[in-house]
């Protein structure tokens, strides 16, 4: 049984899990543990560059698709404009 809460995703490519097993996400600061992979530095050096990835992850069978606006700090990312994927 996952005691972490699901995959997020930018182009396809995985770029951590969330910290906390939740059934939706919203706007704000949110721990996630990151993989070390082409997803999460892609991720980084969009942020580094001043631009706002967009991330999908899916919860319980509903995709969703968020702004990474920030990681603040090592674990952390900024969310906002968080919409359903239809």
């Amino acid at each position: 049984m996952e005691t972490h809460g699901p995959t997020l995703f930018l182009d396809g490519q995985p770029v951590g899990y969330w910290e906390a097993k939740a059934a939706t996400i919203g706007p704000g600061d949110h721990a996630y543990m990151p993989f070390r992979g082409p997803g999460h530095y892609r991720l980084q050096t969009l942020l580094a560059a001043g631009q706002t990835p967009l991330c999908t992850c899916n919860f319980e069978g509903s995709e969703v698709a968020f702004e990474v606006s920030a990681c603040p700090q090592y674990g952390i990312l900024t969310v906002r404009n968080v919409v359903p994927v239809v």
